[in-house]
């Protein structure tokens, strides 16, 4: 009996450690530990285009990709050569350490109400049609080595380490404005 006290105890004091904006508690829905991934599993070379946007600094950058070669066409145009291939294919497979079911009003918490980032890889579907995934981007944890991110799936918060995401966000240093 002390020990399903202990464990559901143990449990609780985990997921409310895993919010760092300090306001609002995390419901204890989180999923268990394993990895979930982010986008659905597809090739790079099903990806049309990347988009990158510092929401804060309202820089952003874009790239289209004509024939397995990437071109960069927001700020300027000009080849990308391949600088954009590796970070593509890292955000497919992309997966979280943890995600939480949260409500609204608690995305502030992560820094999703008004995210720092937003990275939209646009799929080329077998139809002819476009699919957008679109990540949002939160505040890092206390640490500094995780990101918090919601991704199409409202209403869930994914935890990623901030590595994952490094060679995107680069990208808006080495092609920005």
């Amino acid at each position: 009996m002390y020990g399903v006290i202990f464990c559901a105890l143990a449990a609780v004091v985990w997921a409310t450690g895993g919010r760092w904006g300090g306001e609002t508690a995390v419901p204890a829905t989180a999923t268990p530990a394993t990895q979930t991934l982010l986008i659905p599993v597809l090739a790079p070379s099903q990806i049309s285009r990347l988009d990158v946007w510092h929401l804060t600094t309202n820089d952003q950058i874009s790239f289209d990709s004509a024939n397995g070669r990437w071109i960069q066409t927001i700020p300027t145009t000009q080849v990308a050569g391949d600088a954009v291939g590796a970070p593509v294919s890292r955000l497919l497979g992309l997966t979280s350490h943890q995600t939480f079911t949260v409500f609204p009003d608690q995305l502030a918490g992560y820094g999703l109400e008004s995210p720092n980032y937003r990275i939209t890889l646009a799929e080329q579907a077998a139809d002819g049609r476009t699919i957008l995934h679109t990540l949002l981007i939160g505040d890092t944890t206390p640490t500094g080595d995780l990101y918090a991110l919601a991704g199409g799936d409202n209403g869930r918060v994914h935890v990623i380490e901030q590595s994952a995401l490094a060679g995107t966000l680069r990208l808006l240093l080495d092609f920005g404005p």
